[in-house]
């Protein structure tokens, strides 16, 4: 009972979660992809973190050649790219995470396109249609 009160982590206090698989591009925090994305509590975190991970895997190799280029100028990560604006918040960062955003965006979106084309139908109160079946009501063979 005193665990429920005591001031250790909680519900709320998990640490924040960063993915990346290439230390050049910069680490997403899942939170904040959460956040951008307006994702409610359906979405469950090991969901989301399946789908950023599929994400920035993608959009890391639809950037593997930019990013060979930009090491073979000494560029250690994304970071380190002067931009041309010179922003305190470099636009590059900045364009990096919104493709993810995308990717993870379309990630989810086709997941559950899956989900529910797929979903395991309880059984029905009435008896499927014809339309249902392969075109050919019960005991039907198709064949006269």
């Amino acid at each position: 009972m005193d665990q429920l009160f005591s001031d250790g982590p909680g519900i709320d206090s998990k640490p924040p979660r960063h993915i990346n698989d290439d230390c050049f591009w910069p680490f997403i925090d899942l939170g904040l992809l959460r956040q951008s994305l307006c994702l409610d509590s359906s979405i469950s975190d090991a969901r989301l973190e399946i789908a950023a991970i599929g994400a920035v895997t993608r959009v890391n190799r639809e950037l593997a050649h930019w990013r060979r280029a930009l090491r073979e100028e000494n560029h250690a990560t994304l970071a380190s790219v002067p931009t041309q604006s010179g922003d305190e918040v470099a636009s590059l960062h900045v364009h990096y995470v919104r493709a993810v955003e995308a990717a993870t965006k379309l990630e989810l979106q086709q997941h559950f396109r899956l989900v529910e084309r797929y979903q395991v139908c309880t059984p029905c109160k009435t008896p499927p249609t014809k339309s249902a079946l392969t075109g050919f009501g019960a005991g039907e063979s198709g064949h006269d």
